[in-house]
């Protein structure tokens, strides 16, 4: 969905978990928080706050941790 960059708390080199907040984005006046959907490292970050971005943008890359046995 295309919409607004109002925050983007995820940096590269971050540790995330599953869950964590890695982009806000508004659209339609409302806000939508994109999360983790496992853990991992960010291995890079596209756009700014401010920027307003076109559907299937790519805005955060993960590097997910590998399980450990």
């Amino acid at each position: 969905m295309p919409g607004l960059i109002v925050d983007l708390p995820a940096r590269p080199g971050d540790a995330v978990d599953a869950g964590d907040t890695l982009v806000v984005m508004e659209s339609m006046k409302l806000l939508m928080e994109l999360k983790a959907a496992a853990p991992g490292t960010v291995a890079g970050v596209a756009g700014a706050v401010g920027e307003t971005v076109e559907a299937g943008t790519l805005l955060v890359q993960l590097d997910l941790a590998q399980e450990r046995d």
